[in-house]
């Protein structure tokens, strides 16, 4: 029995629902933020910064600065500790590590909830690649990825490299002399 018809036809509606979402991307992104600031809004971040009084986009421009890795290193190693509610309301269920090509590694705090995300995203690139390409899954796949838990954190959450790639044998990303080692 072949799945991609079955597995397309329930990933559509997902689909027309996200492509309704195009006609207006600003309300879309304005609703996103603000549910993203409800629910985090009692949070050691959320607290530091005004989340429950933040009603606009306007409003979270001036009340939240740019941030970049170093400025949430302290929150990030709190919850790699063991504290809770530092930047979201959702506990980590991991901890992906960057290489530290650029400096000291950086654990970036993955929950349950960016983790459903994350598989809606992947779900939507599913349906199109599938509908578009179908060809796509009749060849070889090459994944390349790390193990699972590397180690743990001092609150024994796992970590793990966030090196996770995968090549399909008819995507333009891999080179002819890559499939043909393959074989």
């Amino acid at each position: 029995m072949k799945l991609v018809p079955y597995v397309l036809k329930m990933l559509s509606f997902k689909a027309r629902s996200w492509e309704r979402s195009l006609k207006d991307p600003i309300k879309i992104q304005r609703a996103l933020l603000l549910e993203l600031l409800a629910r985090n809004k009692n949070t050691v971040y959320g607290r530091e910064r005004s989340f429950k009084d933040i009603d606009s986009v306007e409003k979270y421009q001036k009340s939240v600065p740019i941030n970049n890795y170093e400025t949430l290193r302290p929150y990030i190693s709190k919850l790699a500790g063991g504290d809770k509610n530092m930047l979201t309301k959702d506990p980590p269920v991991l901890f992906g590590t960057t290489s530290g090509t650029t400096g000291a590694p950086k654990f970036i705090p993955v929950t349950a909830y960016s983790r459903k995300k994350k598989a809606d995203v992947m779900n939507l690139w599913v349906y199109y690649i599938s509908r578009d390409y179908p060809e796509v899954f009749g060849g070889k796949v090459l994944a390349i990825v790390s193990p699972e838990v590397e180690n743990c954190t001092p609150s024994a959450v796992p970590r793990r490299a966030m090196r996770i790639r995968t090549f399909l044998s008819r995507s333009r990303a891999v080179t002819p002399c890559l499939m043909k080692s393959l074989r």
